[in-house]
């Protein structure tokens, strides 16, 4: 998710993070007083407690994971200026039930993969059994090495030639984001298995190349998988710290100085600007893609909340180039998500439907020319799961997506 989650829980490599009884809410505001955003992240530095949702640009509601020893302190904190709304109410048995892992047959590469999350290393079985099922019209590029040495990986989808102005998706940036992981799966699937059947895709895919990366963050991704279920940031030492992680969504080269400086801050920027070897290795393909090609579009999808947004999001000060067409898109976009499936979306400028955040891949993606128009899709739900979304979700979630991805690539100008 794009906005500032200010504090995390840190578990030290190999342990396995507990979240049995924790509690995740949404606050609403219970009064006319302007201090909801206020009283709210107050009383989460007071409590420490991890925060899924900052308050929206509105300041009339929030999202917080709290644990059973702090409940009381936490109820008796939000007296008088908030209600409240249970998202989890044992964040540990949904966590449970999520990771309950169907067995991958390799060269299963059809709607089954869509009705469960999977671990990291079927993921990466699955996208080679993808471009091997059509090769023809797909290639496999490892863009580059995370911190602990894992690949990459990108799908290149292609029709009848590659070498055609690009496309550029990418998902799970944020390690705990699992749902942007299979949205990307899905979108990939789909635009590959319609190739010749669908005469829109085929047009499009005659157009434009498509490259897709479904885990750009996979060093994040295997932890939470493995460790610390709402792990959000990469898995660098941090040197001279005892804090892990850079949040890979705030070390891009944006206004990058006024986001978080603390190593322990889930929000933590890095020790420089494009300083993470996953964020060097996408800026530096896009860049080369945009030498050869040119990238007419890209998307970093993220989750949650339902919102299809451009920037800028570094400023609310300044008007982004293409700002009329921009909007054109994210609301068209958002509208083909909602008829989808009844999912209702949203969709603007970053400022007015979420807050400023500096360092962030859209805006860096559009500051930088590498892409002629830059979105952050933010998917399901709403707030009312959030993060740990069931896996009877992932299919709505990929088919409205797909829905949405398809107006898009038809109604680029």
């Amino acid at each position: 998710m794009k906005l500032p989650v200010i504090l995390t829980l840190v578990a030290a490599a190999g342990a396995k993070t507990s979240y049995a009884g924790h509690k995740v809410f949404r606050l609403t505001s219970s009064s006319e007083s302007n201090h909801f955003a206020q009283n709210f992240t107050s009383l989460a530095q007071d409590l420490a407690l991890p925060i899924w949702r900052e308050p929206d640009i509105g300041g009339q509601f929030a999202d917080i994971q709290v644990p059973p020893s702090l409940l009381s302190s936490f109820e008796e904190g939000i007296e008088g200026w908030a209600e409240l709304e249970v998202m989890h109410e044992d964040l540990g048995a949904a966590i449970d039930e999520e990771a309950q892992y169907p067995e991958y047959k390799r060269g299963s590469v059809d709607a089954s993969w869509f009705s469960n999350y999977h671990p990291y290393k079927d993921h990466m079985a699955w996208l080679t059994d993808l471009q091997a099922k059509y090769s023809k019209n797909s290639e496999i590029i490892n863009i580059s090495k995370s911190v602990e040495g894992r690949d990459v990986s990108c799908i290149r989808i292609f029709g009848k030639e590659k070498g055609k102005p690009a496309i550029f998706f990418m998902g799970t940036l944020h390690a705990r984001e699992w749902i942007t992981t299979t949205t990307t799966e899905y979108i990939a699937q789909s635009l590959l298995e319609n190739y010749g059947k669908d005469n829109d895709i085929t047009a499009v895919l005659d157009k434009y190349d498509v490259y897709i990366v479904p885990i750009t963050n996979p060093d994040g991704f295997l932890f939470s998988q493995t460790s610390t279920r709402m792990w959000r940031k990469n898995r660098n030492k941090n040197d001279g710290n005892k804090c892990m992680g850079v949040d890979t969504n705030r070390n891009w080269p944006i206004d990058w100085a006024k986001t978080s400086k603390d190593p322990c801050a889930d929000t933590y920027r890095g020790t420089a600007e494009g300083s993470e070897p996953e964020i060097r290795g996408l800026m530096n393909t896009m860049q080369d893609i945009k030498k050869k090609q040119g990238i007419k579009l890209f998307v970093d999808w993220h989750s949650y909340s339902q919102l299809v947004i451009y920037p800028w999001g570094y400023t609310c000060n300044q008007a982004a180039p293409r700002t009329e067409e921009h909007s054109r898109l994210a609301l068209g976009a958002a509208e083909v998500f909602t008829k989808a499936k009844g999912a209702r979306y949203k969709g603007g400028n970053t400022c007015k439907l979420l807050y400023a955040a500096s360092g962030c891949s859209d805006d860096w993606v559009l500051s930088s020319g590498a892409a002629e128009y830059s979105f952050t899709i933010e998917l399901r739900d709403d707030g009312k799961k959030g993060f740990v979304l069931p896996a009877s979700e992932i299919l709505p979630t990929g088919e409205e997506s797909y829905a949405a991805t398809k107006w898009l690539l038809m109604n680029l100008k």
